[in-house]
């Protein structure tokens, strides 16, 4: 069986799937981790337009925090004071940017301290995810994976029978 677990640090699986029947023939997936690369920094560079509008919203900043930011950083965004943060997910060689891409595994992400402060909040801060998936995003990147899968295997072409089972989603905190 083949199984894939997407995770976010620093905490345990958001979603997993499992593939049956074809996982002990699957030897390379980047066009697929290519197509969900591609999705991932689309749906990060919406999330840092809309202020976490694909994650409910980010909470507003506190008005004396706000206040500060806007003389120092005038016309930042939330999440957005220096740039880096959102630079570092919404391309893949962007400063602090996390992109490894291998036959069967792919990270990304971004490997800067305080991206994982707003991800999971703070004593003195609300979370506000820079990273969450919708469940379009889990649903897209399991087609492209189905859809390599059948369209590698040999003897299946177009709407050939093929049985790619699934199952069922499994949620972490964030």
């Amino acid at each position: 069986m083949l199984k894939f677990s997407f995770k976010t640090t620093p905490s345990e699986a958001q979603f997993s799937r499992a593939f049956t029947r074809f996982g002990n023939e699957v030897a390379d997936l980047t066009p697929a981790f290519e197509a969900i690369a591609d999705n991932f920094y689309e749906g990060e560079r919406e999330m840092f337009a809309s202020e976490g509008g694909g994650a409910g919203g980010w909470a507003a900043l506190k008005p004396e925090y706000a206040k500060w930011k806007s003389a120092n950083y005038p016309g930042k965004g939330i999440l957005q004071r220096t740039g880096l943060l959102m630079e570092s997910l919404t391309d893949r060689s962007g400063p602090g940017s996390i992109f490894e891409l291998a036959p069967m595994r792919l990270a990304m992400g971004s490997g800067l301290k305080h991206g994982g402060y707003h991800q999971t909040g703070t004593s003195k801060m609300p979370a506000r995810p820079p990273v969450k998936l919708t469940e379009q995003q889990k649903n897209e990147w399991m087609k492209f994976i189905h859809q390599h899968i059948a369209n590698s295997w040999p003897g299946l072409t177009g709407r050939d029978h093929a049985e790619i089972s699934t199952q069922d989603v499994h949620f972490g905190s964030i």
